[in-house]
């Protein structure tokens, strides 16, 4: 009688997942950070976003909602990535350049590095 039981509760369960589609959430984060507005397919994810409120200027650069004009620090960057600055070129228009930490890191033959998480350059080795 228990083991009847338990197939039932476990098909039950089985049913009602598969009856719920997991949405997909990689990818959005930019749609959100702009504050688009998602259109949600008939399973309740997103399908599409309008995102017909936003303009992206020419003359400025945009980060986590923050506008920068031409050779101004952005702040609120990755710690791995110091000193960013918005730079307006006139060919390619708005974008962030960040200074890059040089670890200068040798991997000796069959090994690995190995990272910690508050640091940016390699802790050691395996």
């Amino acid at each position: 009688m228990i083991l009847r039981i338990t197939n039932f509760v476990f098909c039950i369960i089985i049913a009602v997942i598969q009856g719920y589609e997991i949405c997909d959430h990689l990818g959005i984060l930019p749609y959100e950070e702009i504050g688009c507005t998602p259109t949600l397919g008939p399973t309740g994810c997103p399908k599409s976003f309008d995102c017909s409120h936003y303009t992206v200027p020419n003359d400025a650069c945009i980060f986590k909602g923050q506008i920068y004009q031409d050779n101004e620090n952005v702040n609120g960057t990755a710690p791995c990535n110091p000193a960013c600055i918005c730079s307006i070129d006139e060919t390619f228009g708005p974008s962030i350049n960040c200074a890059v930490y040089d670890c200068n890191w040798n991997v000796f033959e069959n090994c690995y590095q190995t990272y910690d998480l508050d640091s940016c350059c390699p802790s050691g080795q395996k």
